[in-house]
């Protein structure tokens, strides 16, 4: 088994080496998605993916005692000890970072709150967005007919003529040719009930009378 996962972990790195994909990796930590990340913050993030990098290489090597902890756990070897400094170096820098980006985002917040002082209306407008509860200005986008359409007036007179089309569409397909509706006869409710029992029987309870 040891040797298969060796083999596994060697053919996976080869793999990502010959066959990155050509898609780049997209991260949501923008300025313009949050403006209180500075450029310097943004380095900083890089570094803390490079030390998780690190830390991920140097755990796929197997412990040649069986540690099968991935920070290292107890054992002492060089590989582990390899394992253990590696994450150690990135869980401190994470921590930090952590609190170097609350502390940003606390001042940057600390600071539009200043802007809007004594306006009541963009002060509850500004902890609306703050806490993710601002109006999305999306995008309208539908195909139709294998074309995607952006124009808000092709798709509100596409709209249109498909709820205005379904009454007479409903109706070619239900009327009949003398013009009368076409509809399909309702259950009785005996359908619903389950097959008789012939096999039963019913037994009233008993009176004062029968028992005297």
């Amino acid at each position: 088994i040891s040797d298969f996962d060796s083999f596994a972990d060697t053919f996976n790195d080869v793999y990502e080496d010959c066959f990155k994909l050509e898609t780049p990796k997209t991260t949501k930590r923008t300025m313009q998605n949050n403006p209180w990340i500075t450029p310097a913050l943004i380095i900083s993030i890089k570094n803390c993916h490079q030390l998780y990098d690190k830390w991920v290489k140097a755990r796929k090597v197997k412990c040649k005692l069986g540690e099968r902890d991935s920070k290292g756990g107890l054992c002492h070897c060089t590989v582990c000890n390899c394992k253990r400094a590696e994450y150690t170096k990135y869980k401190d820098f994470r921590r930090e970072l952590k609190n170097v980006k609350e502390l940003a985002q606390a001042s940057y917040n600390k600071g539009k709150f200043n802007e809007v002082k004594g306006d009541s209306k963009k002060t509850w407008q500004l902890i609306n967005s703050i806490r993710g509860k601002g109006k999305r200005q999306i995008k309208p986008l539908f195909v139709i007919d294998n074309e995607k359409i952006t124009n808000r007036r092709t798709i509100a007179n596409a709209f249109n003529n498909y709820f205005v089309s379904l009454a007479p569409n409903l109706n070619k397909q239900y009327r009949s040719d003398t013009g009368e509706v076409a509809l399909a006869p309702l259950p009785s409710f005996t359908d619903y009930l389950p097959a008789t029992n012939n096999s039963s029987i019913f037994l009233n309870d008993c009176t004062p009378e029968e028992i005297i």
